[in-house]
Formats: C-alpha cells, sequence, structure tokens
C-alpha cells in the first residue's frame, strides 16, 4: 500500500511538471494590448488612448517619446498624452518621472504651457480634438 502512494505521487509529480512545462511554451496574449510595437499595434492603442484608456494614454507617451511601435518621435505628442495621464491620476509616478525628464531636457516653459493647453482641449472634447 505504501508503495502504491509513493508510484501514485511520481505520477503526478510527473504531470504537474509536463503540464507546467507546456503551459510555460505557450504563447501569452499580453495583459496590455497597447505592448504589441508594432504600427498596426500603435494604430490600436491610440484608438484606446482616445477611449479614455490610461494604460494606453500611458503607451502613447511612451511611444511617441522613443519612436516605438512604429510611429515617429515626437516629444510633443509624447508629453501631451503623460500630461492627460498625470491629469486622470496625478500619482503616477512612472508618467511624472518622464514629464520630468522631457520638460528638463527637451522643452522650455513656453512649450510645456502650450502643450499642457492642448492636452487640456484634448480632454474637454473627449479626445476628439487631440493634436496627431
Amino acid at each position: 500500500m505504501d508503495n502504491s502512494k509513493h508510484m501514485r505521487r511520481k505520477i503526478c509529480l510527473i504531470f504537474f511538471s509536463i503540464t507546467t512545462l507546456i503551459l510555460f511554451q505557450l504563447p501569452v496574449k499580453a495583459f496590455n494590448p497597447c505592448d504589441d510595437n508594432s504600427f498596426e499595434g500603435s494604430t490600436r492603442c491610440l484608438k484606446l488612448a482616445k477611449q479614455g484608456k490610461t494604460v494606453a494614454q500611458a503607451s502613447m507617451a511612451r511611444k511617441y517619446t522613443s519612436g516605438l511601435g512604429g510611429i515617429k518621435a515626437n516629444i510633443d505628442l509624447g508629453y501631451m498624452w503623460g500630461y492627460i495621464v498625470v491629469l486622470k491620476k496625478p500619482d503616477d509616478f512612472a508618467i511624472r518621472v518622464l514629464l520630468d525628464g522631457l520638460e528638463k531636457n527637451y522643452m522650455n516653459s513656453k512649450k510645456i504651457s502650450e502643450i499642457r493647453r492642448l492636452a487640456k482641449i484634448c480632454v474637454r472634447s473627449e479626445f476628439k480634438n487631440c493634436p496627431e
């Protein structure tokens, strides 16, 4: 009887190990739909950003800032999408760090004011009047 229990445990352990290995080999869809850095993925992400999805807005801030996702780098648009995130979530540390870096390295106070004004217009229009 003891030997049979031991054999069942071994079989269960082998089954568990094989199942775990198979699961780790399966492709997993990203939690964030904006993780796709193709141009098509960025287009979908921009659509979600314009629907008010904060995660997509933060992703667009990073994509425009870095030029990832098949889109041309644009500091102004990156700052705008990041500032929109901060308007909704003032405690978003990662976006605040991104904005601080852009302000210090690429922008002057006049440009910052202009882009913040455009971001507020974008939000008030429910993302219908956003620069592209």
